[in-house]
């Protein structure tokens, strides 16, 4: 698949609830191990089919939900540390596990 000019791979997944197709570039790349833990939304086992590459479309379609959300701009820079911070009194929730 060729998005703007940019060759994507997918990973399709295929469950009793539907489909979802992740579209990938190996031009943005994470280390997949440091999602190790992340089961919701198969996210961990995406990005490890996809030797780290990160989606830049997805597709998916169930009975109860269709959806598709795609990049539109992917820029690099340089995010100030503070803005990963908490603010006070904001609790960390803990992810489903699938």
């Amino acid at each position: 698949y060729i998005s703007n000019g940019t060759t994507l791979y997918t990973v399709d997944i295929k469950t009793n609830e539907g489909t979802t197709q992740y579209y990938f570039t190996s031009d943005f790349k994470v280390n997949p191990e440091d999602y190790k833990n992340h089961k919701y939304g198969l996210w961990y086992y995406c990005l490890d089919k996809a030797n780290g590459s990160l989606p830049v479309k997805l597709i998916m379609d169930t009975e109860e939900l269709k959806l598709t959300i795609e990049a539109v701009k992917v820029e690099n820079k340089e995010l100030d540390d503070a803005i990963f911070e908490l603010p006070k009194g904001m609790n960390i929730i803990k992810m489903p596990e699938e």
